[in-house]
């Protein structure tokens, strides 16, 4: 969905600048989400990076983490495969 809106909004705009477009958009969706979560819950002032932090004890992380094992493929287990 996030995704979805970024390229509605380029093919609506089609900014010089991609990158430049995509940091206002994403950070006024971010500030959006803020406004949004600080009168919904009362919690004003707060980040994203606070939030997480609350929820988890500590410092969110960068990573992306999957309830699923990680998908192996050979060349982690150390194997080639061969072309033929």
């Amino acid at each position: 969905e996030l995704l979805q809106g970024f390229t509605v909004e380029v093919l609506r705009h089609q900014p010089a600048d991609l990158l430049e477009f995509a940091l206002q958009h994403f950070t006024r969706l971010q500030q959006e989400n803020e406004r949004k979560g600080a009168a919904r819950f009362g919690h004003e002032g707060r980040t994203w990076g606070d939030a997480g932090a609350a929820a988890g004890g500590g410092t969110p992380s960068k990573g992306v983490n999957f309830a699923e094992e990680p998908m192996h493929t050979d060349s982690e287990n150390g194997e080639e495969e061969e072309e033929e």
